[in-house]
């Protein structure tokens, strides 16, 4: 009898590696996306990010309405949509198994999300970058450690796609920022204006961004297509990708720089320590602080044989992160607890 998974996604267009690795391991497999289209929702004035956690409960409801008995639930990057589905699946008395791959939380603590999680981890398994993370989502939540277990990111479409077209990635010599999830604007645009000697290309959704004038060294672009923001990421000199959170963020931007072998200064979190060594293969800094940043951005600027020496590596260590690496490792741990997938 064939394993079945119901494979649970943000965007179902963006997987097509990892669902080919699933499916190559002999696993019936059905996928559940929302429409990429949808996404501008959470861009809405005033209720955007209301109206897209209700499409998320809506359509979580729905997957444990249809999803069959024989089925494990594996969820990708959606720590609410699996929260919400494993609570609601023990509401319908179903049996099925509930995984989230690489949980992703801003710690906000809150009692209705502590309820929320409690009822969720009595039949919900996650995945996190580190053992660090786990010590502290037990800490703030006081989640059982063994709902836990410990898997690297993959680098799922966007990163295979970058090792198989091999495109040019000529340094034209600025500082590239870019992408969405706590994004620390504020903190870029005071380093930008430390650094006037260089040249900075950011890249954000215009209404995260800060309204006022821009510093004379910084070209900013706003909602670009993907092909865009990956060819301007490309064409860097190093990556500069701070955030605002001490769990996570940024990753698959620092991965798209790491394999194109741009060297990265990125905000010291918990997950990304999984991937970057400070001063052997990029460097982290302290959350919202210029001087840090302003140092490391100028440590990389100056020295070409500290880029290349990075650069190198953090390529070495993130090229392994392939979807046929993630899967095995998955797997491994689920024979392990008995969980046939």
């Amino acid at each position: 009898m064939k394993k079945r998974v119901y494979l649970v996604m943000n965007f179902k267009t963006k997987s097509h590696y990892l669902i080919r690795a699933f499916q190559n391991r002999g696993v019936q497999l059905r996928v559940n996306g929302i429409p990429h289209r949808l996404r501008s929702i959470v861009h809405y004035p005033h209720f955007g990010s209301f109206l897209w956690n209700l499409l998320k409960v809506i359509r979580s409801i729905y997957i444990s309405l249809i999803v069959k008995q024989c089925e494990t639930i594996i969820v990708l990057d959606d720590t609410a949509s699996a929260v919400f589905i494993a609570i609601f699946v023990q509401m319908l008395h179903k049996s099925n198994h509930v995984i989230l791959l690489n949980m992703i939380d801003n710690l906000s603590g809150s009692k209705f999300k502590t309820v929320l999680y409690r009822l969720a981890f009595k039949r919900l398994l996650c995945s996190v970058n580190n053992e660090e993370l786990i010590n502290l989502y037990h800490s703030v939540y006081n989640i059982p450690k063994e709902q836990f277990f410990i898997q690297p990111d993959t680098i799922d479409d966007f990163g295979m796609k970058i090792l198989r077209e091999g495109k040019d990635n000529t340094d034209e010599g600025y500082i590239f920022t870019g992408g969405n999830s706590y994004r620390d604007w504020e903190l870029f645009l005071k380093v930008v204006k430390a650094l006037p000697q260089y040249q900075f290309v950011g890249v954000a959704a215009k209404p995260s961004f800060p309204k006022g004038s821009l510093p004379q060294n910084l070209m900013m672009y706003f909602d670009v297509p993907g092909e865009k923001f990956l060819s301007l990421l490309r064409h860097c000199r190093i990556g500069y990708i701070p955030i605002n959170v001490k769990t996570q963020g940024g990753q698959i931007v620092v991965y798209e720089l790491s394999l194109y072998h741009k060297p990265v200064v990125t905000t010291d979190s918990y997950a990304i320590k999984s991937i970057i060594n400070n001063g052997e293969n990029g460097y982290l800094v302290k959350i919202g602080d210029v001087k840090s940043s302003v140092n490391a951005i100028e440590s990389l600027m100056e020295n070409n044989s500290i880029r290349t020496d990075f650069g190198q590596r953090i390529f070495n260590k993130v090229s392994k992160l392939t979807t046929d690496y993630f899967c095995d490792l998955l797997f491994k741990f689920m024979h392990a607890k008995n969980i046939d997938i």
